[in-house]
């Protein structure tokens, strides 16, 4: 993998052991989730987890899943794609399909340190659900054994939109509390 490609693939979104504990949600697959009976916003507070993609024991997800804590509008989740290491953790509220608020992200295994304009542009290409605004990156720090770099980007602005996503069967695990930003 070329250095360009390790940082995109690093610092676009990281693989979670996910699931969700007392979904209120039923973790029926909808055929069509625009047309869906209800809104995240309306859901029940409670744990849940959705995928741009349904899933069969068949099949596994290649396109991003939201993991998630509701609370009354308020929101705090792990946005990541399954079976790689990239994932961004959101915080923020809800608003019939759409969460606003700001992101953290935990960037590891960069041939070289991470640069704000290459983590500007996160999700205008291959993502177009999720959109962010970068505010600084901390914690960059090198690792003495494999010489590569790890940081924290943070996002000031966060946006998600989670219409077009399925409820998706989950663990019992339970999604993060706060996403430390």
């Amino acid at each position: 993998m070329k250095a360009g490609q390790k940082i995109f693939a690093a610092s676009l979104i990281s693989a979670v052991l996910v699931g969700s504990a007392g979904s209120a949600l039923s973790a029926q697959v909808k055929p069509e989730p625009t047309n869906r009976q209800y809104t995240i916003e309306s859901l029940p507070d409670g744990n849940y987890k959705f995928c741009s993609q349904t899933s069969s024991t068949k099949e596994m997800l290649t396109n991003p899943c939201f993991w998630f804590g509701k609370q009354g509008d308020r929101v705090v989740g792990q946005y990541f794609y399954p079976y790689t290491e990239a994932s961004i953790c959101i915080k923020g509220q809800v608003n019939k399909d759409t969460v606003t608020g700001q992101a953290l992200e935990n960037l590891w295994g960069l041939s070289e340190p991470p640069q704000p304009k290459s983590l500007k542009q996160k999700g205008n290409e291959k993502d177009s659900y999720l959109k962010v605004g970068l505010d600084k990156i901390s914690k960059v720090s090198r690792s003495d054994v494999a010489g590569d770099y790890s940081a924290q980007a943070h996002y000031s602005s966060a946006i998600l939109h989670l219409a077009d996503f399925y409820p998706n069967n989950a663990s019992n695990a339970l999604p993060p509390q706060n996403c430390e930003i």
